[in-house]
C-alpha cells in the first residue's frame, strides 16, 4: 500500500517548464480544463449559495460516514464513489445541486480519507457560483465545467495519462502543471478583469485540493488496477470453462479486497462447478457446500441491493443438495430482483469503460461478456435457463421450453441487448436438444438487409423477412447482429429493428416499416454502413419462437465451412437419415433457353440445417436455388440454369452432419 507520505511537494520548487509545454501541446482536454476551470475561478469571489445550516448538514452526513466506514472500507464502493461522483457533475445544473447529490449518496464502505478529498472540495465548488452575477452566465459556467468533468476526474485520470503507468510521478506532475497553467491563464485574465486577489485565493485553493487529494485516488486506483488484474484473469477462465483458474484468481482478488462483489460471485461459482468435478469424492462437495454456503451469507448480509447473481448461486446450490423446490423459488427470485436490481448491479460497468486500454484486446470481449453474464442475467446466470436445465434433466421438455422463450422476452424488453448472440450460443450448447426444435423451419426464413434510400436518416439500414416456410409467425420482434470491421472475430453488436411485425403469413414476405439508423463507434471510430459492415445476422423472439435468421449468403458461407469440415466421406448420418435421404427426387425440364430442375427430399432433414447446391459448392461458379419451399413433407429446391443438363454433374446435399452427391439425370 502506498502512503500519502510518500509523496513529497517540496518538488514543487523545480523548474518544470518543458513539461508544462509539453502536456499543453499534447493533451488538449488538459488544456481545457485548466482554461475553462481558470474562467470558473475569476467569477468565484464573493458569497456563497448554500446556508450554513446547509452546509454544515452535509459535513455532518460525511463525517459520519466517515466514522462509520473506518473499520468498513470495500474498495469497490470507494474506486465506485470516485468516479460516479465526478461522472454525476455532468447531470446536475449547478453546485447546488450536486451538493444535494453528494448529501443523498451512499458513503457505504467508501474509504474515510476519500470522503475527506469531497469535504475540502465543497468549499472550492462553492466558489464557482456566485450569487452576485447574473443567473444565466453562473449557469454558463456550470455547464463549461461539466463538459469535460469535475476537479476530481482530472485530477485522477490526468494523472493516470501523463505518467503512463507511474503513478506517484504522475500524481507529482499533475501538480507542477496545475500550478504553472494556471498562472499563465491567470496572468491572461487578470488584465481584463480586476479581481486579483479573489484569483489567488480561489487557484491557492484549487492547489491545497490537488496536493491533498491526488496522492489519496491515486493510491486506491493502484489497489484497484491490482485487483482488476486477478478478476480479469478469473473472468478469462471463466468463458474458458477453467473453474480451477476462476477459484484461484477469484481468491487472489479477495486477498486483496476481502469484500469485493464480484470475485466473491466468481468463487461461489468456480466452487459450484468443481463440485460437478468431485461427484466421486462426497467429503470435498461437503466441504465446498459449507464454503458455498458461508460465502452466500456473508454476500446476502454485505451487498442487499445486488442479491439477483447470489440467487443464482444459491438455487444451484439447493439443485445439487437435491432440494427442488427451494431451488425453484431462488431462481425465481432471481427473476424478480434483476430487473429491479439493475442499476446497481451495471454501476460499475462504466468503470470498466475507463480502462480503455483493455479493450483493445480480445481477452477484454471474455471480460466483458463474462462480466455482464453475471450482473445482468444471461448465460449461466440466467434463472430461466437455468430451470430449463433442471426441467429438461427431469423431462419435462415443456416446461424446460416455456423458461426458454420467458428468459428471451425478459432480455428482449432489456435495455441492453449486446450478448444476445451469447445467449443462443448457450442454449445451442446445454439445451440442444429441445433449443434446436423450437423453430426448425429457420433455413427456410430469411432476411435481407439493405442500405437505406435517400429519403432515409445516414447510416440506415433496410429489412425485409422472407417465409418460405409453411409455418405462421405472429409479434415479430427481430434484432440485427452486427460484425463491424476491426472489431474482433464472432464480435457482433446488437440493434433493435423499430418495429414490431404483428403477423408473417406462410410463404410471404414482409419489409419493415422503419429503417434501422445505426449508430456505433468503436475506438474512436465511427462507423459507416454498409461500407464497415462485415456480416449481418438475425434473432427473431416471437412468442413461440427464439432463432437465428440469417441471409442467404450467410448460409451459404457456413454451408461451405460445413463441406470443408466433413468433405463427401466423412458423414455422421444415421440409417434412418440415409433411407430417407435415398428416396430424394430430382425432375428435369429441359428449356429453349432455360432449364429446370427441381429437387425434393423428404422434411426429416430438416434439423440438419441442410443446403442445396448444383456442381461443389467450393467450385467457382455453384448453382443456388432461386426458390425454396416446404411443401407438406418435402423440402424442395428449385433450380434454373442456361447451362446444358449434360455439363451439370451432381445436386450436392450440404448439413452440418455430413454431405451427399446425389445424380441429375440425363433424361
Amino acid at each position: 500500500m502506498i502512503t500519502q507520505e510518500k509523496f513529497n511537494f517540496k518538488i514543487l520548487d523545480y523548474n518544470v517548464i518543458e513539461l508544462i509545454k509539453f502536456i499543453w501541446h499534447k493533451n488538449q482536454n488538459i488544456k481545457k480544463y485548466f482554461l475553462v476551470f481558470f474562467i470558473l475561478t475569476i467569477v468565484a469571489c464573493n458569497n456563497q449559495t448554500n446556508s450554513n445550516s446547509s452546509e454544515n448538514s452535509l459535513n455532518e452526513r460525511l463525517n459520519k460516514a466517515k466514522k462509520q466506514n473506518v473499520n468498513s472500507v470495500n474498495l469497490e464502493a470507494t474506486i465506485k464513489t470516485i468516479f460516479v461522483l465526478d461522472e454525476s457533475i455532468k447531470n446536475v445544473k449547478d453546485v447546488n445541486e450536486y451538493k444535494e447529490y453528494l448529501y443523498n449518496f451512499d458513503m457505504s464502505g467508501v474509504a474515510p480519507e476519500v470522503i475527506d478529498c469531497f469535504v475540502k472540495l465543497i468549499p472550492i465548488l462553492d466558489d464557482l457560483y456566485d450569487s452576485e452575477i447574473e443567473k444565466e452566465i453562473n449557469e454558463s459556467i456550470w455547464t463549461a465545467f461539466s463538459d469535460f468533468g469535475s476537479v476530481t476526474g482530472v485530477a485522477v485520470a490526468s494523472g493516470l495519462q501523463i505518467s503512463s503507468g507511474n503513478y506517484i510521478e504522475g500524481g507529482l506532475n499533475l501538480v507542477k502543471a496545475g500550478s504553472d497553467a494556471l498562472n499563465t491563464v491567470g496572468a491572461r485574465y487578470e488584465k481584463e478583469i480586476e479581481i486579483t486577489r479573489t484569483i489567488n485565493k480561489v487557484k491557492n485553493k484549487y492547489l491545497e485540493y490537488i496536493k491533498f487529494s491526488s496522492p489519496i485516488y491515486l493510491k486506491y486506483m493502484i489497489e484497484w488496477d491490482k485487483l482488476c488484474a486477478q478478476r480479469d484473469q478469473a473472468y478469462i477462465s471463466l468463458y474458458n470453462s477453467n473453474y480451477k483458474k476462476v477459484l484461484d484468481f477469484s481468491e487472489v482478488a479477495l486477498k486483496i479486497s476481502s469484500t469485493d462483489r464480484e470475485s466473491t460471485l466468481l468463487k461461489g461459482f468456480a466452487l459450484l462447478k468443481l463440485n460437478d468435478v468431485n461427484s466421486g469424492n462426497s467429503e470435498a462437495q461437503l466441504s465446498n457446500n459449507i464454503e458455498i454456503q458461508n460465502l452466500l451469507d456473508d454476500y446476502f448480509n454485505s451487498f442487499p441491493k445486488s442479491t439477483a447473481p447470489a440467487f443464482i448461486l444459491k438455487g444451484i446450490l439447493e439443485y445439487k443438495k437435491g432440494d427442488i423446490e427451494s431451488a425453484m423459488t431462488s431462481f425465481d427470485e432471481a427473476s424478480i430482483l434483476y430487473p429491479k436490481q439493475a442499476e446497481e448491479l451495471l454501476d460499475l460497468h462504466n468503470i470498466f469503460k475507463t480502462r480503455s486500454s483493455i479493450f483493445r484486446s480480445v481477452e477484454s470481449e471474455f471480460i466483458s461478456k463474462s462480466y455482464m453474464s453475471i450482473m445482468e442475467g444471461y448465460g449461466n446466470f440466467s434463472p430461466n435457463f437455468q430451470k430449463s436445465i433442471i426441467h429438461n434433466e427431469l423431462g419435462n421438455t415443456d416446461k424446460a421450453l416455456e423458461e426458454i422463450k420467458r428468459h428471451f422476452f425478459r432480455r428482449g424488453n432489456q435495455v441492453v441487448q449486446d450478448y444476445l448472440p451469447g445467449d443462443l450460443n448457450f442454449c445451442n450448447k446445454y439445451l440442444t436438444d429441445i433449443f434446436s426444435k423450437m423453430f426448425v423451419e429457420h433455413p427456410f426464413v430469411d432476411i435481407e438487409v439493405s442500405e437505406g434510400s435517400i429519403i432515409d436518416p445516414k447510416n440506415s439500414l433496410r429489412i425485409k423477412m422472407i417465409n418460405n416456410s409453411d409455418r405462421f409467425i405472429e409479434n415479430v420482434r427481430l434484432f440485427l447482429c452486427i460484425h463491424f470491421t476491426d472489431t474482433y472475430k464472432d464480435s457482433y453488436q446488437v440493434f433493435k429493428v423499430p418495429d414490431a411485425l404483428n403477423n408473417l403469413d406462410a410463404f410471404s414476405e414482409k419489409k419493415f416499416d422503419e429503417p434501422l439508423v445505426i449508430n456505433y463507434k468503436w475506438l474512436d471510430n465511427e462507423k459507416e454502413v454498409p461500407e464497415d459492415i462485415v456480416r449481418v445476422r438475425g434473432v427473431i423472439i416471437t412468442d413461440d419462437i427464439v432463432s437465428w435468421i440469417d441471409e442467404d449468403g450467410f448460409k451459404f458461407k457456413e454451408a461451405q465451412e460445413n463441406f470443408s469440415k466433413y468433405g463427401i466421406e466423412n458423414t455422421n448420418f444415421s440409417s434412418g437419415i440415409l433411407e430417407e435421404i435415398s428416396k430424394a427426387k430430382v425432375l428435369v425440364d429441359r428449356g429453349y433457353i432455360y432449364n429446370d430442375i427441381t429437387f425434393s427430399i423428404t422434411k426429416e432433414i430438416i434439423e440438419l440445417d441442410p443446403y442445396v447446391t448444383i456442381n461443389n459448392i467450393n467450385s467457382i461458379n455453384p448453382i443456388r436455388p432461386s426458390e425454396k419451399l416446404i411443401d407438406g413433407n418435402q423440402l424442395v429446391y428449385k433450380f434454373r440454369t442456361r447451362k446444358k443438363i449434360d455439363d451439370l454433374k451432381e445436386i450436392l446435399l450440404v448439413t452440418n452432419q455430413g454431405n451427399l452427391n446425389i445424380p441429375i439425370p440425363k433424361k
